[in-house]
């Protein structure tokens, strides 16, 4: 499995660079209302596009995330809970 892993790692490896060779031109930004401009390669924009795509996902999500653990931590002590009194019962039960 983890050869399977590493072969996946290393292609998609391959992938990004043979992408970053291939769009090695340049592109101007200019923003809007400012005399600020950048230059970039093609491959650099994009992959800035796609980390903050990421981020910005993980930003919304991480609500969610965060509501989703606590709901997992406070069932796993409701079962703890729940398997006490089952194990109290059944002592009591034995008597």
């Amino acid at each position: 499995m983890r050869f399977i892993y590493v072969l996946v790692i290393l292609l998609i490896s391959a992938v990004v660079v043979a992408f970053a060779l291939s769009n090695r031109n340049l592109v101007t930004i200019n923003f809007f209302f400012t005399d600020l401009v950048i230059e970039l390669p093609v491959f650099m924009l994009f992959f800035s596009a796609l980390l903050l795509g990421v981020v910005l996902s993980f930003l919304i999500n991480l609500k969610q995330i965060i509501r989703n653990k606590m709901e997992l931590m406070d069932s796993k002590k409701r079962v703890k809970v729940l398997e006490n009194e089952l194990a109290s019962i059944k002592t009591s039960s034995k008597i």
